[in-house]
């Protein structure tokens, strides 16, 4: 199945856990944005990614998914200039969200997708992509 359309799929309604599937969405978007900035180098290939997510996104939040990515891309900044302690956290936050087993792995698979759809994969991305395999028990 191409790459695109399991993106799409981990948005549908039916996917998030029921309890509360905005912050479902939520977490996946914050996870995907931040993975997009770890290595400090932004690739259209990357952008194009999470465009083709979001597109797709059944958006539920009082907050505009826009003005979402904006705030989430200032978190993902944040945490990259911050203490490693402060990332740790934040990825912990994150998997909070995403607590379903299935759910995390294909996240975390859609990650990995994402830092190699620039062709180049650098040590920050294998740190990250380490760290939620870590924290996500996978």
């Amino acid at each position: 199945m191409p790459l695109i359309e399991q993106l799409v799929q981990l948005f549908r309604p039916a996917d998030p856990p029921p309890d509360d599937p905005q912050a479902y969405r939520e977490a996946l978007v914050d996870l995907l944005v931040w993975t997009m900035f770890v290595d400090r180098h932004l690739a259209l290939a990357e952008q194009e990614l999470i465009d083709a997510v979001t597109e797709d996104m059944e958006w539920t939040s009082m907050t505009p998914l826009g003005e979402f990515l904006q705030e989430s891309s200032a978190r993902a900044r944040a945490v990259i200039d911050g203490e490693p302690a402060a990332a740790h956290g934040y990825l912990v936050t994150i998997g909070k969200r995403l607590h379903n087993p299935k759910d995390r792995k294909r996240v975390y698979e859609v990650c990995q997708e994402l830092v190699n759809s620039d062709g180049k994969l650098r040590q920050e991305e294998i740190q990250h992509l380490r760290a939620i395999a870590k924290t996500f028990d996978l």
